[in-house]
């Protein structure tokens, strides 16, 4: 799933633009880190306490994002354990089907 998404992500970014890529099982973007270009990640585990300058692109299983972001967000994640919890109650086996997506959008 994550390959499909990185693709998808790549597929959509401009050639010409400039881009800082991460990957690993932790990345954390410290609070006194300045980010200014786009921000694509594929982690387990991802904490965003600094700043982005750009659009930030996030694959992984747990994505954390307490910092600021001057552009877009893409983000891919797990459902936390609690709403899976609910979806199991709701008889969908605690799957959360790629057609029913989260959007967030904070103006």
């Amino acid at each position: 799933m994550f390959s499909l998404l990185a693709i998808l992500v790549l597929t959509f970014t401009r050639p010409a633009s400039a881009f800082d890529g991460r990957s690993g099982e932790n990345i954390v973007i410290k609070s006194d880190e300045v980010i200014d270009d786009d921000l694509y990640v594929t982690a387990g585990a991802f904490v965003l306490d600094g700043t982005v300058n750009g659009d930030l692109i996030v694959v992984g299983q747990t994505l954390t994002i307490n910092g600021k972001v001057d552009g877009d967000v893409m983000a891919a994640g797990q459902p936390p354990p609690r709403l899976n919890r609910l979806l199991n109650r709701c008889g969908s086996g605690g799957q959360l089907p790629v057609s029913q997506a989260y959007a967030i959008q904070s103006s």
